[in-house]
């Protein structure tokens, strides 16, 4: 049965009864290397021998291709973890079929002889990154628990299956974001998803909302590490690159508006307010042009993100009011004009945002200068008022 590359044009003049005993040699060894278990010495050396015969076929797979294929992403979902190695050969056994189907390949053949084209394979493939148990009960696939080789031949293997299915996409987009997936790893999920879009292969608008869901949606490994932020920086640093990037802030604002106003999450309110000050551009104009409204949003969002005394909270809080000097006067017209009870702890909040460097320059005109001497004034009556004294290190900041 192994043939080599010429052998295809000698199997189309085959004789009826030659060809017909090859057909029950291929339907005999296909059905035995189905039924055959996953880590089985028959299933490693079928599988080499589905490859060669793959591989040997130059403009066509052989008949049997199709069932052979549609194995693939369920021998990848019954092996699990167990047998790296072979989960390895078959997911470069795919990107190398996918890449002939995509025309990058020596040889190209259609899409449908390839298990009935890309987004059929796609929706075989989901379990492989994310699995639906029950009703609505979801768990990663063995995606997740191998190595980084193999994680990284699967990300290869989207990118010549592109353009990706809504389901292949939100799939992803949930394994991405745990904690057990390296950075690296979601670093080059992420480069593919922005390579598919500047070539023009992917929508924009679902690489847009792909890269905003994960952003969004990262979970933290420890409680306080800067594991979580370091994964949002990843994406914030790939979207700057985009060919779009110039465009980006205008297509990102209204729902990144909606987050700061609406979110109460103080990790996911962090990745807005730090996406919605990014100068993806690298210019400073875009960013400076916010509206009134607008900056009474990034303002509110700021000082609620201060309050929350989330790692990192300061670091984007500051981005934000360098983005645009009036966001912190926004801020405290904002600290003054509201509920007495909560002065103190708007105060406390803003003055670490003041202890960060540069900070106290940008509050250097008569304008900032007299609000802080109001907000000084208006601390001494509240603590009077309420027979507590105020934190002198707050009176000691708002005093410079």
């Amino acid at each position: 049965l192994v043939r080599n590359a010429s052998h295809e044009v000698l199997y189309l003049g085959m004789e009826g009864r030659e060809r017909a005993v090859e057909q029950d040699l291929l339907d005999c060894f296909t059905s035995c290397w189905e039924a055959s278990q996953s880590r089985s010495s028959f299933k490693r050396a079928g599988l080499s021998f589905i490859a060669q015969q793959l591989e040997t076929w130059p403009t066509s797979f052989p008949p049997h291709a199709s069932r052979w294929i549609a194995a693939l992403p369920k021998l990848l979902w019954t092996l699990q973890d167990r047998d790296p190695q072979l989960s390895l050969d078959c997911l470069l056994l795919l990107g190398k079929l996918a890449r002939r189907v995509s025309g990058e390949g020596k040889h190209s053949v259609s899409a449908q002889t390839m298990c009935g084209g890309g987004a059929t394979l796609q929706q075989l493939l989901v379990p492989f990154f994310r699995a639906q148990m029950r009703a609505s009960e979801m768990q990663a696939g063995p995606f997740v628990s191998l190595p980084a080789s193999c994680q990284t031949a699967a990300l290869e293997l989207l990118y010549y299956l592109a353009p990706l299915t809504d389901k292949m996409l939100a799939a992803l987009s949930d394994v991405l974001v745990l904690p057990e997936v390296s950075p690296p790893v979601m670093a080059y999920a992420v480069d593919v998803l922005c390579a598919l879009s500047d070539s023009s292969i992917q929508p924009v608008e679902s690489v847009l909302s792909f890269l905003l869901t994960v952003a969004m949606n990262i979970e933290d490994k420890e409680s306080g590490s800067e594991g979580d932020w370091q994964r949002v920086e990843i994406v914030t640093k790939r979207m700057s690159r985009m060919k779009i990037r110039r465009f980006l802030r205008r297509l990102l604002s209204p729902f990144l508006m909606r987050m700061l106003k609406e979110e109460t999450d103080p990790h996911r309110l962090r990745t807005a307010l730090h996406l919605m000050v990014q100068r993806f551009d690298g210019a400073g104009s875009e960013a400076n042009e916010e509206g009134e409204e607008e900056r009474r949003t990034i303002a509110e969002a700021m000082l609620s993100l201060l309050q929350s005394k989330l790692r990192g909270s300061v670091q984007v809080a500051a981005e934000a009011a360098k983005s645009n000097p009036g966001i912190l006067l926004e801020a405290m017209n904002m600290i003054g004009a509201g509920e007495e009870t909560a002065l103190i702890s708007r105060l406390e909040a803003f003055v670490s945002l003041l202890e960060t460097r540069g900070m106290l320059a940008l509050c250097c005109s008569d304008q900032d200068c007299s609000k802080l001497e109001d907000l000084k004034q208006r601390l001494v009556a509240v603590s009077l008022q309420e027979e507590a004294s105020p934190s002198n290190h707050i009176r000691s900041k708002l005093d410079l």
